[in-house]
């Protein structure tokens, strides 16, 4: 799949709502006490910074909302699974 494409699949679950956060990811959100509307704000509005097109965990790659960037900054590494691992 073609990177910008694989991104703009992402950004469109996080669109529709269509996505789960794993066990590590809320511990993550919660350590940075960040909530959820704040990552799905970062998503939608983000750019692929990273991409990990041969990760061994399937094709992920890093997001960055570079408005937000200066006031808080929301990292995110996102994947696109079939079903919640």
């Amino acid at each position: 799949m073609e990177d910008s494409t694989f991104f703009e699949t992402i950004k469109a679950h996080f669109a529709e709502q269509n996505f789960y956060l794993t066990a590590h990811a809320r511990k993550e959100a919660e350590t940075d006490t960040l909530t959820i509307i704040e990552i799905w704000e970062a998503l939608i509005s983000g750019e692929m910074i990273e991409d990990y097109p041969d990760d061994p965990r399937g094709h992920s790659c890093f997001s960055l909302d570079p408005q937000k960037a200066a006031e808080q900054f929301i990292y995110a590494a996102v994947s696109k699974e079939e079903k919640p691992v």
